[in-house]
């Protein structure tokens, strides 16, 4: 799937996977939330995961592959990128935190990561879209 995917970004259809990826991603994480319960529904919503961690990966890394070649500086254009990740993780970490803190449940609080498709699919649109190089 993901040299199936990737030789279609090369083609220019990188936009349209990265579209279809964003909103599958948001459904399987809402999904988890609300029906996960049982083990063969988590191994379903695994399944699902993975098929569209097939979609989501390509176009994502293709965005910081080609961002990062034409920066200035590779290194610090990765390094920066790499701490984007680790702040989002942190402060998505934080208000899970605090949401269990106010007695809201786990399953409630991963409706917070839906923030993370969102963003991605923000910045993958206006690379795709020639607004970021």
């Amino acid at each position: 799937g993901l040299i199936f995917l990737g030789n279609m970004i090369d083609k220019g259809h990188g936009k349209l996977i990265s579209i279809a990826a964003q909103p599958l991603a948001m459904l399987v994480l809402i999904g988890r939330v609300l029906f996960a319960y049982t083990v063969p529904v988590i191994i379903l919503f695994d399944f699902f995961y993975a098929v569209v961690n097939s979609f989501y990966l390509p176009a994502i890394l293709t965005v910081l592959y080609n961002s990062s070649r034409s920066s200035s500086n590779a290194l610090w254009y990765q390094f920066f990128a790499e701490s984007g990740w680790d702040i989002g993780a942190f402060m998505m970490a934080c208000i899970t935190a605090l949401a269990l803190y106010f007695g809201i449940g786990i399953r409630i609080a991963l409706v917070f990561a839906v923030i993370g498709p969102i963003i991605v699919g923000l910045v993958s649109k206006r690379h795709f879209d020639g607004s970021v190089s």
